[in-house]
């Protein structure tokens, strides 16, 4: 994730715990944008909610499927963003790791890559808007 400070970059390993200041893997990792942490190396994220919605990322295996950044920024409404230029809208914080579960099954079912977006912020109902 980009550090709090403006330079640099932190590596934000399972937990939330911060490992590193060092971004020479940027390119293989998701880059997560507009989260707090307690400090650089040894520290932590702030926000438990963004720590679940990583780990159900990670669960759901979608990280290695398609995912390449997180927006936190505003945590009412999460974004998610792939290789293929596809945004995924997941809602609030709270609902996200629920939200991720729908996603995994539209991967299976879908080829998502032929659309622009993926809305997911209505519980039980996803809008998918093509390319």
């Amino acid at each position: 994730m980009a550090n709090p400070s403006g330079e640099g970059c932190l590596t934000v390993a399972e937990g939330g715990v911060i490992v590193s200041e060092d971004c020479s893997r940027s390119g293989t990792l998701i880059e997560l944008r507009g989260a707090r942490v307690s400090g650089g190396v040894g520290g932590t994220l702030l926000d438990r909610s963004i720590v679940r919605m990583i780990e159900a990322l990670r669960g759901d295996a979608l990280a290695s499927r398609a995912v390449r950044w997180i927006d936190v920024t505003d945590p009412v409404s999460v974004l998610l963003g792939t290789a293929a230029g596809l945004r995924i809208l997941l809602g609030g914080l709270s609902e996200a790791p629920s939200r991720l579960g729908a996603l995994a099954v539209l991967y299976r079912s879908l080829h998502l890559e032929d659309y622009e977006v993926v809305d997911l912020r209505f519980g039980g109902e996803a809008t998918l808007v093509p390319r």
